[in-house]
């Protein structure tokens, strides 16, 4: 019994592409002999494509349409008599051709019509493919004449100062005479409808046109460059000057001091010269350095008051001498820095003072606090002055002032020995004054003696009122 054996992959590739082919063949003739749905369908889709487009067809020009287009479907086209036409007709006519004039004839004839065949296909193909690509490459062409016209009417229409209009024209011309000097009329030939224009017949000439045009086109795109980067180069300059103009203006409206005041004249005057030169980049540097003068300047316009009026302030509220020194200190180096135009400086040591003002005008008293959840003291290990580790005993405060609102206080961290500002911290004591505050507390859960000390107005800092206490130490964080 023979083996059927399996089919190898050409086989397989090949059933595939019949049974798609029967597959394709089966769905066309269910159409045809479905040919009343076949009618709807079409109609529908030409419908619809006619409203998409706006036009007015009614269901009756529909149906003739369909009809008309299904009547020719089929319909006999005789064959244009060519060398084609011959050769086919002799290959349906071979039998008898073979024997009238013998097998060797018929032979030859097949081989030179499928000779012929395939070189007549090759040789459409290849002249397909070029003209084809002559026509992208006129199209290209005609794309940078009209993307340098566009630049040269920009170039030429554009509202810039004279002596840059002068430069700019002469660059417009020139390159408009180089598109003019394009080979026989290229624009007119090849720019209209280049599909239409370049041909199996003409598109050898076209691409040489091209080809010549390209170069010529390379100029011209330079002018156009030229052109667009000097029409760039007069708006920054316009919108540079007027930037200088306007800082300079708000500058010396500031009067801000003399230091100041002449760095900004000299970067305006500088600016000014380089733009005159065309040198836009410099123009822009020094418009930067000229805008950070004038934003000093109106920082340090109110400056002069400011510190009068503190000084006067805290001389007058201040009732112990290290805080009048402060005072005279922040005093003069504000005045120095404000000579020198230093605004950061200045503006520092305005804010230094305006502190100490406050801090000498607050009050307020040193509460223990009492209340749920919050701890009333705490004991812990400390650092003492020689370095050594001590018991610490610390009671929990916070600074009330006369409207019983919370004041924060800047104390320093003993931990840390950094300064903080808080609303509440511990303030180290006697033990025997933690054990008596703690009785006291004991006692009924309410401390009586809460008050540790009180802030006086003048002065720089608190002090401590309960009997057998002093400043030693505070903790921020327990």
């Amino acid at each position: 019994m023979d083996t059927i054996q399996s089919p190898d992959l050409a086989s397989l590739v090949n059933m595939l592409d019949a049974a798609t082919e029967i597959k394709e063949q089966r769905e066309q003739a269910l159409g045809l002999l479905n040919i009343d749905a076949t009618k709807a369908q079409w109609k529908k889709t030409l419908l619809d494509a006619a409203n998409i487009k706006g036009l007015a067809l009614s269901e009756e020009d529909a149906d003739t349409a369909v009809n008309s287009y299904l009547s020719g479907l089929y319909a006999f086209k005789e064959p244009q008599h060519t060398a084609s036409y011959t050769l086919a007709r002799a290959y349906v006519d071979r039998a008898r051709i073979g024997r009238t004039y013998g097998t060797p004839i018929l032979g030859l004839a097949a081989l030179t019509l499928v000779g012929w065949g395939m070189m007549m296909g090759i040789g459409a193909i290849r002249t397909s493919i070029a003209v084809g690509d002559a026509q992208k490459q006129v199209q290209q062409e005609c794309n940078n004449i009209l993307t340098i016209e566009e630049s040269f009417t920009f170039a030429a229409n554009a509202a810039v100062p004279p002596d840059f209009q002068r430069d700019i024209m002469p660059l417009v011309e020139s390159g408009r005479k180089k598109i003019a000097g394009a080979p026989q009329n290229f624009r007119e030939a090849y720019c209209g409808s280049v599909a239409g224009t370049v041909n199996q017949t003409n598109y050898p000439e076209a691409e040489r046109n091209a080809a010549e045009l390209n170069g010529m086109l390379d100029g011209a795109s330079e002018d156009a460059e030229s052109a667009i980067s000097l029409v760039a180069l007069s708006k920054g300059i316009t919108t540079t000057r007027q930037t200088l103009e306007s800082a300079i203006q708000e500058t010396r409206k500031q009067q801000p001091p003399k230091v100041l005041l002449d760095r900004a004249e000299t970067a305006y005057a500088s600016g000014i010269a380089a733009l005159a030169n065309r040198q836009l980049t410099q123009g822009q540097q020094y418009t930067s350095e000229l805008t950070t003068i004038r934003t000093s300047a109106t920082q340090l316009a109110a400056a002069p008051q400011q510190i009068e009026q503190l000084y006067s302030s805290i001389k007058a509220t201040a009732k112990e001498q290290q805080a009048v020194q402060q005072a005279d200190t922040f005093y003069a180096n504000a005045k120095s820095y404000l000579q020198q135009g230093d605004a950061p400086k200045t503006l520092d040591t305005v804010t230094s003072m305006k502190t100490l003002d406050d801090v000498l005008k607050q009050e307020y008293k040193l509460i223990v606090v009492n209340r749920q959840g919050v701890k009333s003291g705490i004991d812990r290990y400390f650092t003492d002055k020689d370095g050594k580790r001590a018991s610490g005993y610390y009671l929990i405060i916070e600074a009330i002032d006369s409207k019983g609102a919370v004041v924060k206080v800047t104390v320093t961290n003993e931990e840390n020995q950094k300064q903080q500002t808080v609303a509440i911290w511990g303030e180290r004591v006697p033990k025997q004054v933690y054990d008596q505050v703690a009785d006291d507390k004991r006692n009924d859960g309410i401390i009586q003696k809460n008050v540790l000390g009180v802030k006086e107005r003048g002065f720089l800092d608190y002090k401590l009122t309960l009997p057998g206490t002093q400043k030693e130490g505070q903790i921020t964080s327990w």
